[in-house]
């Protein structure tokens, strides 16, 4: 099941934390267990997963990106905004996140950003909500070493 979400921009660029929207179509589906894909079909924004805890980090993002990729660095694409598109390509414009017990399985600090490089705008976000086919058991494999390795032969 795909799930559609417009979202309004107001700055230039900036980060959007679209985690209550996901979840919410999460919780529609009634998925307990699966996968969940996020994608923007723009050019000039994308999507990721980092800090929602602290609005620094996106600060900090935002300003590495601009020294990264400035606006103008003498383009060709005639349209200006060769930066959005660059940024929006190292960004990426699709996430895949795992759903377990009805949750995404996000770290504890961690949160999911449309990334607009050209706004204000009005962005489109789809959410595809895909169940397992099968069990629904969640696995913790812990990491083990063999003798060989701990002996360093």
């Amino acid at each position: 099941m795909v799930f559609e979400f417009s979202i309004r921009t107001f700055e230039t660029e900036e980060f959007i934390d679209i985690t209550p929207y996901v979840y919410r179509a999460i919780e529609a589906s009634g998925v307990e267990s699966g996968m969940c894909h996020v994608f923007v079909p723009h050019t000039t924004a994308g999507l990721t997963i980092n800090e929602n805890a602290d609005p620094d980090v996106v600060d900090d993002i935002l300003g590495e990106l601009a020294v990264i990729v400035p606006r103008h660095d003498g383009y060709a694409h005639a349209e200006g905004n060769s930066a959005a598109h660059i940024k929006s390509s190292l960004m990426g414009t699709s996430l895949p996140v795992i759903i377990h017990e009805g949750d995404l399985l996000l770290g504890s600090w961690q949160g999911i950003y449309l990334t607009e490089f050209d706004g204000p705008r009005t962005r489109t976000v789809y959410v595809k909500i895909m169940p397992d086919p099968g069990s629904t058991q969640h696995v913790v494999v812990e990491n083990t070493q063999t003798q060989e390795a701990e002996s360093g032969q």
